[in-house]
């Protein structure tokens, strides 16, 4: 199967702060998933095999006491010619890795198999923004190459 154009519009880049790539591995484990630090607070629910992929369900400021997500969302949308994966409902996740409140590694592929994610949330103690990094890859070749 060959991409003529890939677009990868990340919920994170909006509301979370940087983007940077690079591969994780993970073990799994299924339900919600609490990121916290001193100012932020991020709750991610995973559905291994379920087809559910992963969702964003909560984004508060814990300073404030304000939630600023009213309703789940996706992390993130893949599109490539002419498709359309929400992080949500086109992903299978193969596995998730919680470790302490700071860091979460998942491994997840498209429904069809056409692109494997490798994803790690960070969210640094203090007061620092969440980062989402990670690598894509179509057919076993990394899509995007080495960003960052």
């Amino acid at each position: 199967m060959r991409f003529m154009f890939a677009k990868l519009s990340l919920f994170a880049w909006l509301t979370l702060g940087v983007c940077v790539v690079r591969p994780v591995v993970a073990c799994a484990d299924t339900g919600d998933y609490t990121l916290q630090n001193d100012s932020l607070q991020i709750v991610l629910r995973i559905a291994p095999a379920s087809g559910e992929g992963i969702s964003i369900t909560k984004i508060r400021d814990v300073q404030a006491d304000v939630d600023w997500l009213t309703s789940p969302s996706e992390l993130f949308e893949l599109s490539a010619d002419g498709k359309v994966w929400r992080s949500d409902t086109g992903l299978v996740v193969d596995s998730v890795n919680l470790i302490g409140t700071t860091r979460l590694n998942v491994i997840a592929h498209t429904s069809g198999a056409e692109f494997t994610c490798n994803l790690q949330i960070t969210l640094p103690p203090g007061t620092g923004p969440a980062t989402v990094s990670g690598s894509l890859k179509s057919l076993g070749k990394d899509w995007f190459g080495q960003i960052g």
